[in-house]
């Protein structure tokens, strides 16, 4: 592989790593049948795998016994649901929050340095630059 682009001359003097990357999508436009009620339902998969029992009889009717109506919305609960979404959003959000507080830690340590650092060269002498 060898760069190329505007910059491929300084890539090719500085020795630069050229990246590959590829990127692959799967969109589901029309799910089959049981891919669509184990993403719509509010319960698990319909079936798991080889002699499941409801597998056959779920796949032909195309409802469980006592199933409500199937939205494309994300249901309430089961393993891709509303709920789910939920405790992930407030995983994120405390992860954030975490996040902010360790910048805001390291901030407060750059600004004692940089003061350290401004307290070193006004005591050699040496010209501070005024931010």
């Amino acid at each position: 592989m060898h760069p190329y682009g505007e910059k491929a001359e300084e890539q090719r003097e500085k020795k630069e790593p050229v990246v590959s990357e590829c990127y692959e999508e799967v969109v589901f436009n029309e799910p089959v049948e049981a891919f669509y009620d184990l993403l719509t339902s509010s319960g698990g998969p319909v079936g798991r795998g080889k002699g499941s029992k409801g597998s056959k009889q779920a796949s032909m009717s195309g409802k469980k016994a006592g199933q409500e109506e199937r939205v494309a919305e994300l249901p309430f609960n089961g393993i891709y649901s509303q709920k789910e979404e939920g405790k992930e959003l407030d995983r994120l959000g405390q992860a954030i929050k975490t996040v902010e507080l360790m910048v805001k830690e390291e901030r407060r340590k750059l600004e004692e340095r940089e003061k350290t650092l401004a307290d070193l060269k006004s005591e050699e002498g040496l010209p501070t630059k005024a931010r």
